[in-house]
């Protein structure tokens, strides 16, 4: 059965799993001497991953970066890239080049 939920889109590039997968998130901890513990102040009780945190298959063990599980993001990702690259710019010199490259 196709993922509508979270997992829309996702897939493991290299054996095609879609049941879940295991990324390397941030989150904020309460550190003590004692240990740490997931913070549970206001505002800090959240996790955050994006298309560069580090994503591993459970069925294949294949690790990559997060967008590479997901064609749209991958796809979103290396046309903003290329939106922000110099254009018609020699990488060895920083000069302007007349024409199209």
């Amino acid at each position: 059965m196709a993922n509508t939920n979270v997992l829309a889109g996702w897939a493991c590039p290299k054996c095609g799993q879609t049941e879940g997968f295991r990324i390397a998130g941030t989150i904020w901890l309460d550190v003590t001497d004692d240990g740490t513990v997931p913070s549970d102040e206001p505002g800090r009780t959240d996790h955050e991953w994006d298309g560069d945190s580090t994503t591993e298959c459970p069925g294949c063990g294949y690790v990559g970066r997060q967008a590479e599980f997901h064609e749209d993001l991958e796809l979103e990702q290396t046309i903003a890239a290329l939106k922000e690259a110099p254009r018609n710019v020699n990488s060895e010199t920083g000069r302007r080049v007349r024409g199209y490259l």
